[in-house]
């Protein structure tokens, strides 16, 4: 081996540090670092799983108070057209005195009643009184 400038006392000491450093670098470096790294893959599929599922369920709420507003202007709009029915059942020549602005109040009261009982929004103190005068 001399022929080839090898000292087989040096290659036998070489290897055999080699398996040492690989040994503990594999135990205490290289181990440690792939369960960081598994415990990190796991914790950003569960974020990501976490925000598909907040995401279907805004969606599903966002359906529903679409629903919830759709119905809510077709009930107004029936009541509103009830009211019109009794109204030109009871005859026009009973207005009021205010110009008409006791009915034209009344349908803002019950559009926003249904908007407020659909969005939980507190009634305008502006309505509080009937009619400017």
């Amino acid at each position: 081996m001399e022929g080839l400038g090898l000292n087989l006392g040096y290659l036998f000491v070489q290897i055999f540090n080699f398996a040492i450093i690989f040994v503990v670098l594999r135990a205490w470096v290289y181990k440690p670092i792939l369960g960081l790294l598994e415990r990190r893959r796991t914790a950003i599929a569960e974020g990501l799983e976490d925000a598909r599922i907040a995401s279907e369920a805004r969606q599903n709420a966002e359906q529903e108070a679409q629903q919830l507003i759709a119905e809510a202007q077709s009930n107004a709009s029936q009541i509103i057209r009830e009211a019109n029915d009794r109204a030109e059942a009871q005859g026009g020549s009973q207005q009021a005195d205010d110009g008409g602005c006791s009915s034209a109040l009344g349908v803002a009261h019950i559009g926003f009643d249904v908007r407020r009982s659909v969005t939980r929004q507190p009634w305008p103190a502006r309505w509080s009184t009937p009619c400017p005068t």
